[in-house]
């Protein structure tokens, strides 16, 4: 929005309510003096018509483009030159420039709902720094020269960079925040973390937006929205912010153990952060959609740290527990299998588990009738059909 466009704001009020409204504070000023010479009544009138029409106008652009607010081209631009550029992903360099901006902007807005402002003394240190940034680029970089070359590094800098300083500085912010928050975990993921929260902050308040601002560019079939694996397990800690994740343990199993000995027994332990709408307690069982996480290399009980998308509690009586009254006969089935070390991921709780010498072995019914298992200090295997068979009539399942 322009200069002239803040001004005609400033002085008509809101003027996206009511247009009646518009006309009516307009004719208004014409009351503080009450008289006045026929010229300047005709000028009046010529003004307040100009100023009502332009208002009107003003309105319809606005219905068209109800992304002006949050996005537009001028802040996308400094995106959009880098990723032309720089980007790996030929052919997806809008994608790459809109998904960049669009994170910054998401940033802002998330910050801006949790009381997080910039003051102007914090945006003038990080336009030096952003300046100081841009010259050692250009002298670093010829394709940086490139994108400087027309505008010089001072204008380019006043015209695509200066509107994004209160994007930038509370990104910052809000990463600090982050840091705060979740004081255990990495800070390269608290960074992503926060990330994460914003976007799906955004995507509940401005979907329609950024959907308007994507058709304006041409960007077509976007998403911010990551699918990752699932992973099912029992809480058996929380502290700071975090929950602990023991996948594969079910919690009537584990509620005798000790922390340690729970990590020790199944191995997969993530620490997650928690997720401000869901209340957990130790020992629920949850679905997590996690996209991935990072290792550390500390000497710690659980060095794993995840990502989190969806969180879900779930019951586990959904899985049915057998008892095996054939133990021999289980025992001989499985004791050939050459399992595998544990790769897949399911979506769901198991449909059966049973005991076998003191290790749990959880079943999933497969495609084509096989069946996927998983021994919790083996690995996992697939059965094709004919053993699968097999298997359920010695477990005396349908």
């Amino acid at each position: 929005m322009n200069e002239v466009k803040k001004e005609l704001i400033k002085m008509t009020g809101d003027m996206s309510k009511n247009k009646e409204r518009v006309n009516q504070r307009v004719l208004q000023r014409h009351k503080v003096k009450p008289k006045k010479s026929i010229s300047l009544k005709i000028l009046t009138a010529i003004v307040t018509l100009f100023l009502v029409g332009f208002v009107i106008q003003f309105l319809d652009s606005d219905k068209k483009h109800q992304s002006a607010q949050l996005f537009n081209q001028t802040g996308l631009t400094y995106y959009l030159d880098i990723a032309e550029r720089f980007s790996l992903d030929q052919g997806r360099e809008l994608e790459e420039a809109y998904r960049r901006y669009e994170k910054r902007v998401a940033s802002y807005y998330f910050a801006l709902s949790l009381g997080i402002e910039s003051t102007q003394e914090e945006r003038k240190a990080e336009g030096l720094q952003r300046l100081e940034e841009l010259k050692m680029l250009q002298e670093s970089f010829p394709e940086y020269a490139e994108i400087l070359k027309k505008q010089g590094l001072n204008k380019y800098f006043t015209k695509n960079i200066e509107p994004l300083l209160p994007l930038m500085v509370a990104e910052k912010k809000l990463e600090a925040l982050y840091v705060k928050k979740y004081p255990t975990f990495p800070a390269e993921i608290v960074s992503d973390i926060a990330t994460l929260d914003a976007i799906r902050y955004f995507n509940t308040h401005f979907a329609d937006q950024a959907k308007a601002f994507q058709e304006e560019i041409g960007l077509e079939n976007y998403t911010n929205i990551r699918q990752g694996n699932v992973h099912i397990g029992t809480v058996v800690a929380i502290q700071d912010n975090a929950f602990l994740l023991v996948e594969g343990a079910v919690p009537e199993e584990v509620v005798n153990m000790s922390q340690a000995q729970i990590i020790d027994k199944y191995q997969n332990a993530t620490w997650y952060p928690l997720l401000d709408d869901i209340s957990l307690q130790i020992g629920n069982y949850v679905a997590v959609q996690s996209i991935g996480g990072v290792t550390t290399d500390e000497e710690v009980p659980v060095n794993r740290f995840g990502f989190i998308e969806t969180l879900e509690i779930i019951e586990p009586t959904v899985t049915t527990n057998l008892t095996l009254d054939n133990v021999d006969e289980v025992r001989a089935f499985l004791n050939p299998i050459n399992w595998r070390m544990k790769e897949k991921t399911f979506d769901t709780p198991p449909n059966y588990a049973f005991k076998l010498d003191g290790v749990r072995v959880d079943i999933w019914e497969g495609y084509g009738h096989s069946l996927w298992l998983q021994a919790q200090e083996y690995g996992e295997i697939q059965l094709s059909q004919e053993r699968a068979a097999q298997l359920k009539v010695l477990l005396k399942v349908e």
